[in-house]
């Protein structure tokens, strides 16, 4: 398993990917070119390890869900604000095992069906009890999670990018330890997603795994009317190829953005599932899917944090205007102290003062007299 040295970076980013029996680590850099820092393997029991000592707080999580629904719907064609609506009261209809869940979809374009016109509505839907297991884990080390994607979709952006931004459907074969997701790719957005399980890792005869791949090309064709013009390889689907079978439509595999840079002792394609989440692209955002409460309670939490940071700054201007006060006061109380210096200094000739006083006044009516 390849270790990364662990050193602290500015402005990075940490994706995780839970991967079959594994989960793999990256730390990387977003400037001008995606730049891996750091890239680790870790088993289940390692993982709790590195949360504990790990320093930065927020991360992006990727993950092929057990507990899930994905199918391209076919909607009538209301608005974007009713959509959502739709789409979410077709996945209880059609997953009522999910019970509570979170979703996202994506509108494929305008379709005519059996002579009504509506809209094809990819949707992808995951249990919140699952999603939960993952953000507790976390949580539990004092840890944010920014953003969850389902795999197939951080990587069909990815292969969109990369395989030459071909606008003809492609079928993508990733494999996760001993799953192998098989996934239709158009313009960017995934069109069919299924999941086989084979018997060792790699493409084999024994497991009839072009086979089933063979059958998946076919089902594409016939059902959905989408013929892949390329069959694209990725992990270990192509760096352990070992098969004389003959695929039906051409077989490529997937190469390294070229604007990744790792040093050379990290192959960038066993990492290439977190770096998918990381690699820029405006459109990741919409598959984000946290639970609407969890992000509402890191929400709260970010303005409590603030909250608290503008009573601190006020806290300290009004320590530092006390202190000013204070300063003042005690000038002030020194002018006072003197002043009464020179009052208990001048009460010895107050009785004289008074005497003169008094002879002052009977001496008024003649002096009064005299200025006649």
């Amino acid at each position: 398993m390849p270790h990364g040295k662990r050193e602290q970076y500015l402005a990075n980013h940490i994706a995780v990917s839970f991967e079959g029996e594994f989960i793999k680590v990256v730390n990387a850099s977003t400037r001008s070119n995606l730049t891996i820092h750091q890239a680790l393997t870790l088993r289940d029991e390692e993982f709790d390890i590195f949360l504990r000592n790990e320093k930065t707080r927020y991360f992006t999580v990727v993950s092929d869900f057990k507990a899930s629904y994905h199918d391209v719907l076919f909607l009538p064609p209301a608005k974007d604000k009713y959509l959502k609506k739709l789409v979410e009261s077709e996945v209880r209809r059609r997953a009522p095992e999910l019970q509570d869940f979170s979703f996202f979809y994506l509108v494929l374009g305008e379709a005519v069906r059996e002579g009504k016109r509506g809209k094809d509505v990819f949707a992808f839907a995951v249990s919140n009890a699952e999603l939960f297991q993952i953000v507790n884990r976390f949580s539990r080390h004092n840890k944010i999670v920014r953003h969850i994607y389902p795999g197939v979709f951080v990587l069909s952006r990815l292969v969109y990018s990369s395989v030459e931004m071909t606008d003809e459907p492609l079928l993508c074969v990733m494999e996760s330890g001993l799953s192998k997701t098989l996934f239709l790719v158009k313009e960017g957005k995934p069109y069919f997603v299924r999941a086989a399980q084979s018997h060792e890792s790699g493409l084999h005869d024994l497991d009839l795994d072009v086979h089933d791949i063979n059958m998946t090309v076919n089902y594409c064709r016939q059902t959905l009317k989408l013929m892949p013009s390329q069959i694209v390889l990725l992990g270990n689907a192509y760096k352990k190829y070992e098969t004389a079978a003959d695929f039906t439509v051409p077989a490529v595999c997937m190469k390294a953005p070229y604007n990744v840079r790792a040093p050379k002792e990290w192959d960038v394609m066993d990492f290439i599932v977190p770096l998918s989440s990381l690699i820029p692209d405006k459109e990741l955002g919409a598959a984000n899917i946290l639970p609407q409460s969890y992000r509402f309670f890191i929400f709260q939490k970010s303005i409590l944090t603030y909250l608290m940071m503008l009573f601190l700054i006020l806290s300290g201007l009004g320590i530092g205007y006390m202190k000013a006060r204070v300063s003042d006061l005690s000038k002030t109380r020194g002018a006072i102290d003197l002043l009464r210096a020179e009052i208990r200094h001048m009460e010895p000739s107050l009785p004289r003062y008074e005497a003169g006083s008094r002879e002052v006044h009977k001496l008024m009516p003649l002096i009064s007299f005299i200025k006649r």
